[in-house]
């Protein structure tokens, strides 16, 4: 797949130049300084809410953590876990993760690949942190597909994805204002770290796309890739087809979502799921 910096890209008319949306997201990560910031990061609420509530379908069960970066969510998965295997396409951030969690399991691995493995089935399936919207719309459905045969008949598979019907979803970053609460130094990176993501937005706004079921937007660190976004009715249409049960799905606050509700107020959404 061409990438926006091919020379043989550059040479081709603008239709064929579309980046691979995998690959140029994924970038960011390759990062050691990006792993270490990471690795700082805790639970969401809603995240918390869902390893709590479902604790009892991973507890002394097999867990698989795919695109787990630098551990963020394995210690509250290992410590109840029989078996735990994280997984990330970065050994930045893997070599993050095994120095936080050296009892743990990791493998690079890239998600396109999950039949490469070579595991039983798992009880426990997370994928965070919206990773799954890395994924061309041919690839996610292929993914949702493998991770449904990979899932034991009583396990949950979690994740989290973009929100289409968020008030925000798409638009330009917005340069901070000034107020009388933040110094000067720290208002100076913070517009400096928004003028980096609103370059990179431009930079790639013309490979945003909008699709019936699903759009293609600017997202990741600064704006430097390119995200999948959905929203949440055809989200569980989609997991429908790729032979899914939405158990609860969840706004960012940690709030579950009644039926019917879109969240326009939740940058993404966090689904757990059963085998249908």
């Amino acid at each position: 797949m061409k990438t926006l910096n091919s020379s043989a890209a550059d040479q081709a008319p603008a239709i064929a130049r579309v980046p691979s949306m995998t690959d140029l997201t994924a970038r960011a990560f390759m990062s050691a300084r990006v792993a270490s910031k990471l690795a700082r990061e805790r639970l969401s609420p809603p995240e918390a809410h869902i390893f709590e509530r479902y604790r009892q379908v991973y507890e002394n069960r097999r867990v698989l953590d795919l695109g787990v970066g630098s551990g963020r969510t394995t210690g509250p998965l290992l410590k109840h876990a029989a078996d735990y295997l994280g997984t990330d396409i970065s050994p930045q951030m893997l070599a993050h993760a095994r120095k936080r969690h050296p009892a743990a399991r990791f493998t690079v691995s890239d998600l396109r690949e999950l039949e490469k493995l070579g595991e039983p089935a798992f009880d426990f399936i997370l994928i965070a942190y919206n990773t799954i919207d890395v994924l061309t719309h041919d690839d996610r459905i292929s993914f949702l597909r493998a991770v449904r045969d990979r899932l034991t008949p009583e396990g949950l598979f979690v994740f989290s994805t973009h929100n289409r019907a968020w008030t925000m979803a798409g638009s330009p970053p917005k340069l901070p204002r000034k107020t009388p609460q933040v110094g000067w130094p720290r208002y100076g990176w913070r517009f400096i770290k928004a003028m980096r993501a609103l370059k990179n937005h431009h930079r790639l706004a013309r490979f945003q796309r909008s699709e019936n079921e699903y759009a293609i937007i600017t997202g990741s660190i600064h704006r430097s890739g390119l995200v999948y976004c959905i929203d949440r009715e055809a989200q569980e249409r989609q997991l429908a087809s790729a032979g899914f049960n939405v158990v609860s799905a969840h706004a960012i606050d940690g709030r579950e979502l009644r039926p019917g509700d879109l969240a326009p107020d939740s940058y993404n959404l966090h689904f757990v799921c059963s085998a249908a």
